[in-house]
């Protein structure tokens, strides 16, 4: 499966966690165990979600605004 990975940037403090954009022609084939759904989504699609009340990571809603919006 041909990916590209960005480098979005790093987020403080002291730059410690760096954030990726992945790109893919495919969907990945992940852990069926770990995953019981997945979903294409733009940047405002994320945000909805997770504004109408969908579970997501603490810091998703930051860092999508921070390098999709």
């Amino acid at each position: 499966m041909p990916t590209s990975r960005r480098r979005l940037g790093g987020v403080r403090p002291r730059q410690f966690m760096k954030v990726y954009e992945i790109r893919g022609d495919e969907t990945p084939d992940y852990n069926r165990d770990d995953f019981i759904e997945s979903f294409w989504l733009s940047p405002r699609e994320i945000l909805n979600r997770i504004e109408a009340g969908e579970a997501a990571k603490g810091d998703l809603s930051a860092l999508v605004k921070r390098f999709y919006l």
